[in-house]
């Protein structure tokens, strides 16, 4: 299963969405600031990036520039503007909070098919 790279400022966010993405197999690394972020892409490697827009040291949209990989983007502006900006930023697909969970996998399986880091 592909490694994900969580980035959520909030604490709950970040508990439920690892949960929910361990139990469907993925290896999860956590970040809750945009440091945090950075410093893990640097370090780890990953398959995919999943982030916030609004960090709290930091817009999460600058986080898809130094990555690699593709990304999606998690706001709790669900307005169009939003999800221009996360598009034109680089990030494969947006989400506006709250999203089903459903949607968030069926992303992760569109953009990670066949990438695993688990195997390299």
């Amino acid at each position: 299963m592909p490694s994900i790279l969580l980035v959520e400022d909030d604490p709950l966010m970040l508990t439920v969405l690892t949960m929910c993405l361990r139990r469907a197999g993925h290896l999860v690394l956590q970040a809750s600031t945009f440091e945090q972020a950075r410093k893990l892409l640097v370090q780890e490697p990953i398959d995919l990036l999943v982030s916030d827009l609004t960090l709290p040291d930091a817009d999460g949209d600058g986080l898809a520039a130094l990555c690699k990989v593709p990304a999606i983007a998690m706001s709790g502006l669900p307005d169009i503007e939003a999800r221009q900006r996360s598009l034109r930023a680089g990030f494969a697909r947006h989400l506006a909070k709250p999203f089903e969970l459903e949607l968030l996998t069926t992303a992760i399986t569109q953009l990670t098919l066949g990438k695993s880091t688990a195997s390299r």
